[in-house]
């Protein structure tokens, strides 16, 4: 059997924290990377009017190159300046007695890069596939997952990341000297970007996230979907595919009907550097609006929005009436104040959205992070 080394690919970004309670854990112990303020699309509008503070690169953008025969193909690795827990800029160091240490710098450039996790995956596998150390007889291949797919997203011109599939962009083949180059060049088309710069670091007026003329091009993006991306590279091995949605409809088609998959509720007044993300559990297919330049294209969640009474704190409506806001369990029961007593503090709007149980949720909205 000749041996395998089947699809690699990884998600962004910023640098998560070691104690994240959400996915992977992370990398760093404070996050690195610096926030600046950016106008946003809000609801269902066209123009940028919010300021939503929002990660950037700190770093540099850093060029560098893969030689395959006489082609060279450049890619940018790209990151944020290291820290201490305590916010300290910092530097490896080795001390005389050969010990490896992390000196405490004044100035900010003086101090490490930490790459993001995309740079680090293409700062691996550019250079070994560059080697030719790997026996050339091994078939590689690459996947990505969540898919990019060749489907504009509603008026805008954006490309679609569907967060529900993996795709195969290079087939697994004998790594010859053009399927190395076939590989690496599918590596550098992956760009680490923010809401403000390209990969190169030049900034870009249109990267900002809810911009309807996003450069075209792969950037981490949407979810994970590991056993969709595992069965895509499993469905290739032998040959076939999983029937996704590629296979149906050609390229350059729009896709119109959106259904509210999140949202993220930011304020900085009241809980400064934290977001909310809202998960749609439950839609209303007679409940459509209109979003992202087209006409009635978004089947809304049922929505169930929290009303906080101004007196007394505590959430309104009465149990189980009409326009009550309506708080559903783990089990799918519907329980609302007084059965479940949850009150604002005066100094944080957010309260209830954090103390709501795990499996929780107002009407359709369940909270998967906050």
């Amino acid at each position: 059997m000749i041996p395998q080394a089947p699809w690699v690919l990884a998600r962004w970004y910023c640098l998560k924290t070691k104690d994240n309670r959400y996915g992977s854990p992370g990398d760093v112990e404070i996050p690195l990377c610096e926030k600046e303020g950016k106008k946003e699309i809000g609801g269902n509008g066209s123009t940028p009017t919010y300021f939503i503070n929002e990660w950037k690169y700190d770093a540099p953008a850093e060029r560098r190159e893969a030689r395959i025969g006489n082609r060279t193909i450049e890619y940018y690795v790209r990151g944020c300046y290291n820290k201490n827990s305590k916010g300290q800029y910092i530097k490896a160091i080795t001390d005389p007695l050969g010990n490896k240490i992390n000196q405490v710098v004044t100035n900010k450039q003086d101090a490490d890069v930490v790459y993001d996790r995309l740079s680090r995956l293409k700062d691996a596998m550019i250079p070994l596939i560059e080697s030719g150390s790997i026996n050339s007889k091994v078939l590689m291949g690459l996947g990505h997952f969540s898919a990019r797919t060749p489907y504009n997203l509603a008026g805008t011109s954006n490309k679609l990341v569907d967060s529900h599939s993996g795709a195969i962009l290079i087939p697994a083949k004998a790594l010859d000297i053009q399927q190395r180059y076939n590989l690496i060049e599918a590596l550098a088309k992956f760009h680490s970007v923010d809401a403000f710069t390209n990969q190169d670091g030049k900034r870009n007026d249109n990267r900002y996230v809810s911009s309807w003329n996003q450069p075209d091009g792969y950037k981490a993006s949407g979810g994970t979907p590991t056993i969709h991306a595992y069965a895509e590279a499993g469905a290739a091995m032998v040959g076939t595919n999983t029937g996704h949605v590629f296979n149906q409809y050609s390229p350059n088609k729009t896709v119109d009907l959106v259904y509210d998959g999140y949202t993220i509720l930011r304020d900085e007044d009241y809980s400064p550097g934290t977001q909310t993300f809202w998960i749609c559990e439950t839609g209303v297919l007679t409940n459509i609006t209109n979003a992202i330049g087209r006409t009635d294209n978004v089947v809304q969640c049922d929505n169930s929005w929290p009303v906080v009474d101004g007196k007394t704190g505590r959430m309104s409506g009465t149990p189980h009436s009409e326009g009550a806001v309506r708080v559903y369990n783990e089990k799918g029961a519907l329980v609302t104040y007084p059965d479940v007593d949850f009150k604002r503090d005066k100094n944080n709007v957010w309260r209830y959205t954090n103390e709501l149980p795990v499996g929780w949720r107002f009407g359709g909205w369940s909270v998967a992070e906050s």
